[in-house]
């Protein structure tokens, strides 16, 4: 059963808030919007294949578990997403969906009859989409935004 729009936007909120609240995590906040952005509409194929709901389900458990998620364990849950376990192929042409080029949503328009394979060999896709996150993390402002903080301390 798909999660209903509404609950996954506020789902996708209080992820945010999270990143939000602990400065570790706040250069993922751009990086986590597009990734959020590129796999919407995935749920339709299983709902167990949208990172917004593994990670919420991810982030409540560990902060019922530690009150605590550092970058090393936020970056791990992204690169162990389910969607890496599986390939989502166009059955007309048996391209693959690759979600660091395009949106799922764009795929699926240009390919409706949409199918999902086991994913082998798949380290090359966790590496290129480690590195795309690193990419999307603004780890400029995160620094400007700490130094402001600490100037209106003072």
């Amino acid at each position: 059963m798909s999660c209903s729009l509404r609950l996954r936007a506020q789902l996708n909120h209080e992820i945010i808030e999270v990143l939000s609240s602990v400065s570790e995590l706040r250069p993922f906040i751009s990086a986590w919007a597009v990734i959020e952005q590129r796999f919407k509409g995935i749920a339709v194929l299983d709902d167990s294949l949208d990172p917004v709901l593994q990670i919420h389900c991810l982030l409540q458990q560990e902060l019922a578990t530690t009150n605590l998620v550092t970058e090393e364990v936020f970056l791990l849950w992204l690169l162990q997403l389910k969607i890496f376990r599986k390939n989502i192929v166009c059955r007309d042409t048996s391209a693959v969906w690759e979600p660091i080029m395009e949106s799922f949503a764009d795929f699926s328009k240009k390919s409706p009859a949409i199918g999902l394979s086991e994913a082998r060999h798949n380290a090359d896709k966790i590496k290129e989409f480690s590195t795309w996150v690193f990419k999307l993390c603004d780890w400029d402002s995160s620094l400007l935004s700490g130094e402001q903080q600490k100037s209106s301390l003072h």
